[in-house]
């Protein structure tokens, strides 16, 4: 007769029981030495293991025995490979990675960081010739080659240094930085023989027109000085004045005499008044303001005339200096050549005023067209007195009269 249900219930559970009673002690010994192991003391984890020894029977010890060799080997499987995996995450790695794969993970993330300590030096951020910085990390993108361009070339030498895709554009970066600047170089060169040249072509006109304008300001001086005491000026005054200017007596004495107007012209002009004003007929109209200083310097209002005609044959040098000294500020400022025709330039410049002031000083020494029937008057007699006189002092009045006519002028 087999066993009753009753029995057979009874095994069973029996069996049930001893499984379960076998998890919980597993689970108690596993808690038990896990806790030990925490502490990374040996005695720690010997006290433990005494602990669940004590607790089974002598009998079944060495079972327990090997049994705590077991759970304590996996225990410490477990922990190292949690160390592992930990220390991977800690790296910056994927820790379910092939350890093969890993490994280049690990040089990538290497490389990475020494990029970003380089970029972090100074110099990051500047832009070079050519390029703009991009937001974000330069090399988030090694083939925008233009990023490359924020950096200094002590980045790049350093960069080409990490391997990596970004070795290559720093490279060529550098290259292109080294060929500009050589070009630069060239490119200056060529700017400063532009520069020297522009000098030597323009020297001596430069030179001359420093010397006149400081000649000028000489006269202008005496000129002014002059115009001061034009109330109180006497005859003999006005001519110590112009002694001052440098005339000599004997041209004050003989103004008809031609070479004389010349010598005049040229130590007040440096012989470049008649190119400056680009008149033909300055040196005649030159010499009747001459002749004309025996009556002029009797009246205050001729003293004034001889001070006016005397500073318009020395406005080009103030002109022309003023000028002069605008365009050599510009070459300074720009680093550009002079002109090749500096003084062609600059006549062109000062040409309105030029014209302006020897438009007075015909004006007053010259024929000069006015109003059809305008009355003469003592003073323009006076002028084209002058100006109808010969060589030897004679003075044909047909020709003055005829002379103020054609100009405009009401002889009748």
């Amino acid at each position: 007769m087999g066993p009753s249900p009753f029995e057979v219930a009874q095994t069973i559970g029996n069996k049930t029981a001893a499984a379960f009673q076998k998890s919980e002690d597993s689970n108690a010994i596993q808690k038990i030495l896990a806790e030990a192991s925490k502490s990374g003391n040996p005695e720690d984890l010997n006290k433990a293991m005494s602990k669940i020894l004590s607790q089974v029977s002598p009998e079944r010890q060495p079972m327990a025995v090997k049994y705590l060799q077991n759970q304590y080997e996996m225990l410490q499987n477990k922990q190292q490979s949690d160390k592992k995996r930990q220390a991977s995450i800690n790296a910056g790695l994927d820790p379910d990675l092939d350890p093969a794969l890993q490994k280049e993970q690990y040089k990538a993330n290497q490389n990475r960081r020494m990029l970003d300590e380089i970029l972090k030096k100074p110099g990051s951020g500047k832009p070079q010739p050519g390029g703009q910085p991009q937001p974000g990390s330069a090399l988030e993108d090694p083939s925008l080659e233009r990023d490359l361009r924020s950096l200094s070339e002590d980045q790049l030498i350093a960069i080409q240094g990490v391997p990596g895709p970004h070795q290559k554009p720093a490279e060529q970066e550098l290259k292109r930085r080294q060929k500009a600047h050589t070009e630069d170089r060239a490119d200056e060169r060529e700017s400063k023989k532009e520069v020297r040249e522009s000098f030597k072509d323009n020297e001596d006109f430069i030179n001359k027109t420093y010397d006149q304008y400081e000649d000028s300001l000489r006269k202008e001086a005496t000129l002014e000085k002059m115009d001061d005491l034009s109330d109180e000026t006497s005859e003999s005054g006005v001519i110590n004045a112009l002694r001052a200017l440098g005339m000599e007596d004997e041209w004050l004495q003989n103004p008809a005499n031609e070479e004389y107007a010349k010598l005049g012209l040229d130590l007040l002009g440096g012989g470049t008044l008649q190119a400056d004003y680009g008149s033909r007929v300055l040196q005649s109209e030159f010499m009747v303001s001459q002749k004309r200083i025996p009556e002029l310097r009797q009246t205050k209002e001729g003293r004034k005339q001889i001070i006016e005609n005397y500073k318009a044959m020395l406005l080009p040098s103030r002109l022309k200096f003023e000028r002069m000294k605008y365009y050599l500020d510009q070459q300074e400022r720009t680093g550009e050549p002079l002109p090749h025709n500096l003084r062609g330039k600059i006549l062109r410049d000062i040409q309105p005023q030029l014209q302006e002031s020897y438009d007075k000083f015909k004006q007053r020494n010259g024929r000069y067209k006015v109003k059809e029937g305008t009355p003469i008057d003592a003073n323009a007699v006076e002028k084209y007195y002058y100006m109808a006189m010969d060589k030897k002092g004679k003075v044909d009045q047909d020709k003055v009269r005829k002379m103020m006519e054609e100009d405009g002028y009401r002889t009748k």
